[in-house]
C-alpha cells in the first residue's frame, strides 16, 4: 500500500508551484505517524499529507485538515515550534528513492532580542523536513542546514541506520531500480500536476483502502475482546460452581457433628479421627469422622455445626452469583454471534471503524465488555511479573493499592519483606487466610473508613471464613507484625492490633474483585 519511488516523484511535482511562493501556516497531526502541513499562497490553502504509517507511507495533497488529537506528540510540537510561519524554499527526492526533503527558511525559535533596541532582523535558519517513506520503517527527521538532527518522529530508520538527536543525518543506500520501484498506479501518469489532480486520485484510493483496513482491525480487535471476556466468564462460572458444590455440603457437616455426639469419652485432644456408629443407616455401620487434632471433641462438634450453618446461609448467595454469571455468559455469547453475523471475507463489507467503536462503547456500558487491559509486549511482561510476585493486587475505592498474599510462604514475604512499616496489615481473626496489606504513601497518613472496609473485606474473602455471615478482622500497622524462626509458614506475631467486625457486602466485594490488576 505504500507509494513507489516513481509515484512519489510524480506527486512531488505538485509541490513545484509552492516553492519560493508559500509559507507553512500550520502543522496538524492526523495520528502519531501522520502530519498534515497547511501551506498558504495567493490567498489559498494547500494541505500536504506526510505519513509514515506501516505499509501506508505516502505523500500527497488532501482537501481538508484532519481532526486533532487532544495531546499531539512531542515531535509534532517540535515541528510546529520550528516551522510554523517558515517559507518553503525547496522540495526534492533524494537518490530517486522514497526519501523526500522539504527545505524551509525560518526564524530560529531560540533567538531572543537583545536588551538594547536595534534595527537588526532576527537571524534566519535553513531547516529541512526529511521524510523516509519506506514501507515498514518510515520516519521523519527535522534537520538543520548541516543535516544535524533536531528531532525525529520515531526511532526507526531504513537499512538498520541508527540516529540520535545531534547526529548528522545521511540518506540510506540507493535502492535497486526494480519493477516495484517503477510501479505506477491510480492513473497519475496520465494527468497533469495542476490543481493537485494526481493527489486527488491517490487520496481516493487511500481513503477507501485505509477505511477498510481500519474496519478490519477494529473488527478483529473487538472480536478478540469479546472472546477473551467469554473465556474469563467461563472460568469464573467454574469457580462459582465449585463454591456451590462446597456450600451444598452443609448437611454433611451437620451429620458429622451429630455423629460425633456419640464419641464422648472416646476422643482425646490430638486424635485425628474417631469411628462411631452411623445411625443414619439401617445397619448402624461404623463410620470414621475426621477431627482437628488441635481441638477438643466439643470444639470439633461446634466447628462442624458452625460450618454447616454458614454454608446453608451462603448457598443462596452463591446460587445468585452463579445465575448472574450464567446470564452474563449468555449475553456475551449473543454478542459474539452478532459479530459472526457481521463478519465478511472482504473488509469493505464490514461496518465502519466508527460504527464498531459505537458498538464497543454500548457493550462496555451494558457490562458485556470490560475496560481494555494492555496486550502489548509491556503488558505481557507485566502479566509474567504478576504471576511471579507473591501477592495479588487490588484497588481500594480511594485509589490506594491493596496487596493480598497468595499462600502461606507468600504471606510471609508480603508481611516481612514487601510491606512497609507505615502500611496497614489485615488478617481474618480465628481463620486461616491471606495476609492483606493496604499501602500508605506517608508515615503520618491515616486510612479512610472505606479503605479499612475494603482491605478487611478482602482479608475475610481470602480466608476460610469467607462463607460466614460475619467475620472479625484483625488490623494494625505493618511495623507491629513480626516473624520468628520457630513459627510455621504464614504464622506471625501481631501487637497493638484492633478488630473490625465485618458483614459481607457483595457489591463492595464485586467492585474489589473487578479492580484486580
Amino acid at each position: 500500500m505504500s507509494l513507489s519511488e516513481r509515484e512519489i516523484a510524480l506527486l512531488l511535482e505538485e509541490l513545484d508551484p509552492l516553492v519560493d511562493n508559500s509559507s507553512l501556516q500550520k502543522v496538524f497531526e492526523a495520528d502519531p505517524r501522520t502530519l498534515v502541513l497547511r501551506f498558504r499562497t495567493s490567498g489559498q490553502n494547500h494541505f500536504l499529507l506526510l505519513s509514515t504509517r506501516t505499509d501506508a507511507t505516502r505523500l500527497y495533497f488532501v482537501d481538508h485538515k484532519p481532526n486533532q488529537p487532544d495531546s499531539p506528540t512531542s515531535f509534532t510540537m517540535l515541528v510546529r515550534k520550528w516551522l510554523e510561519g517558515a517559507s518553503l524554499t525547496g522540495a526534492e527526492q533524494i537518490n530517486d528513492d522514497r526519501v523526500v526533503r522539504l527545505e524551509f527558511q525560518t526564524v530560529d525559535p531560540r533567538w531572543t532580542p537583545p536588551e538594547e533596541t536595534t534595527d537588526d532582523d532576527p537571524p534566519l535558519r535553513h531547516v529541512s523536513l526529511v521524510a523516509e517513506l519506506a514501507g515498514r520503517v518510515g520516519n521523519v527527521f527535522l534537520v538543520d542546514e548541516h543535516d544535524r538532527i533536531i528531532g525525529r518522529q520515531t526511532d526507526e530508520a531504513i537499512a538498520g541506520r541508527s540516529f540520535e538527536r545531534g547526529d548528522t543525518w545521511s540518506p540510506p543506500p540507493a535502492p535497486p531500480q526494480n519493477d516495484k520501484a517503477r510501479r505506477l498506479r491510480f492513473g497519475i501518469d496520465s494527468v497533469g500536476a495542476e490543481d493537485h489532480r494526481r493527489s486527488k486520485a491517490v487520496q481516493r484510493y487511500y481513503e477507501s483502502s485505509l477505511q477498510a483496513r481500519e474496519a478490519r482491525e477494529a473488527f478483529d480487535t473487538l472480536r478478540t475482546r469479546v472472546e477473551r471476556r467469554l473465556q474469563r466468564l467461563r472460568r469464573r462460572r467454574e469457580k462459582v460452581e465449585q463454591d456451590l458444590e462446597e456450600v451444598q455440603q452443609a448437611d454433611q457437616y451437620k451429620r458429622r457433628a451429630e455423629l460425633l455426639q456419640q464419641a464422648y469419652g472416646k476422643v482425646e485432644r490430638g486424635d485425628e479421627s474417631v469411628t462411631v456408629p452411623d445411625f443414619y443407616t439401617d445397619d448402624m455401620a461404623p463410620v470414621e469422622v475426621s477431627l482437628d487434632p488441635s481441638r477438643s471433641l466439643q470444639e470439633n462438634i461446634d466447628a462442624y455445626f458452625h460450618r454447616a450453618k454458614r454454608y446453608r446461609q451462603a448457598q443462596s448467595k452463591v446460587e445468585k452469583r452463579l445465575d448472574k454469571t450464567r446470564a452474563l455468559i449468555e449475553r456475551v455469547e449473543k454478542a459474539l454471534q452478532t459479530l459472526d453475523d457481521l463478519s465478511a471475507e472482504s473488509a469493505e463489507d464490514l461496518p465502519t471503524a466508527d460504527a464498531l467503536k459505537t458498538l464497543r462503547s454500548r457493550w462496555l456500558d451494558e457490562g458485556i465488555l470490560e475496560e481494555n487491559r494492555p496486550d502489548t509486549q509491556a503488558g505481557q511482561t507485566r502479566k509474567r511479573e504478576q504471576r511471579d510476585r507473591p501477592y495479588r493486587e487490588f484497588t481500594a475505592h480511594s485509589g490506594r493499592t491493596i496487596l493480598v498474599g497468595k499462600g502461606a510462604e507468600e504471606n510471609d514475604s508480603l508481611s516481612t519483606k514487601i510491606a512497609r512499616g507505615r502500611d496497614m496489615w489485615f488478617h481474618a481473626r480465628d481463620f486461616p487466610g491471606a495476609h492483606v496489606v493496604l499501602r500508605l504513601e506517608n508515615r503520618d497518613e491515616a486510612p479512610t473508613q472505606e479503605d479499612l472496609l475494603d482491605a478487611a473485606t478482602l482479608a475475610a474473602y481470602f480466608s476460610r471464613g469467607r462463607r460466614d455471615t460475619s467475620v472479625e478482622v484483625t488490623y494494625t500497622r505493618a511495623k507491629y507484625v513480626r516473624k520468628t524462626k520457630n513459627l510455621p509458614p504464614g504464622r506471625v506475631y501481631v501487637s497493638d492490633e484492633s478488630v473490625l467486625g465485618l458483614r459481607p457486602d457483595d457489591k463492595r466485594l464485586e467492585r474489589l474483585l473487578d479492580s484486580e490488576s
